[in-house]
């Protein structure tokens, strides 16, 4: 699982999460996002496959994210990725 999450990581993930340190891998940019983000799988899965809709929903967290980073993400991979591949990114970000 946590060799295909890097795998799918670096392919659809590595462009937007990045680090500017060759010393750091991307996905360390995102440690620590299951602690900080509503505790619930099935929230992580619904925001890769959809964000915009998450974000539509009032969901303070998403627009939180926006606010914060002055940005307007979105993440549509819903016939692109599957539950599966989700879950395994998910591992390979927990590293």
């Amino acid at each position: 699982a946590q060799l295909n999450g890097k795998r799918l990581f670096i392919k659809h993930c590595g462009q937007c999460h990045v680090t500017l340190s060759p010393d750091i891998r991307a996905e360390n940019s995102l440690r620590g996002v299951f602690d900080r983000m509503p505790q619930t799988e099935n929230y992580f899965i619904n925001f890769i496959l959809n964000s915009d809709s998450v974000k539509k929903s009032g969901d303070g967290y998403s627009n939180k994210i926006n606010d914060e980073y002055n940005v307007d993400y979105e993440h549509k991979f819903k016939n692109i990725l599957s539950t599966k591949d989700i879950k395994d990114i998910a591992e390979y970000i927990k590293l």
